[in-house]
């Protein structure tokens, strides 16, 4: 049975949802729920996502199911700036995705978007 309000996925449909990257908000469940998190981050990357290991959780860049950086957004009065801070450097593959990502941000926003990377 199925909770109202949730969906069932299979294994297929997370790999395919996991197959983009994804720019996700801080507390996020991808990280939150779990105490072991090291199969989707290094603990290098969980210093820079929590740091001072203080409860509270940045933004975080997912690419191929693992969390490859930080994010955090700029707003002027029409445009979001998305910065992208990789914990190493990515595939231009994952640019391409990103600033996908960082364009239905800011069509949600109702602002045009733009992404920096951060090297």
């Amino acid at each position: 049975m199925v909770a109202t309000g949730s969906v069932s996925l299979d294994s297929a449909e997370v790999d395919g949802i996991l197959a983009e990257p994804l720019l996700l908000p801080s507390f996020d469940e991808y990280l939150l729920s779990y105490r072991d998190r090291s199969a989707v981050i290094s603990p290098e990357g969980l210093t820079a996502v929590i740091p001072g290991r203080n409860g509270m959780f940045k933004p975080v860049v997912v690419v191929g199911g693992e969390v490859v950086g930080i994010w955090s957004r700029h707003l002027t009065s029409d445009t979001v700036t998305v910065t992208i801070e990789p914990f190493e450097e990515l595939a231009s593959a994952a640019h391409d995705g990103l600033a996908r990502r960082a364009d239905d941000y800011g069509a949600f926003l109702g602002m045009q978007a733009q992404m920096v990377i951060e090297v």
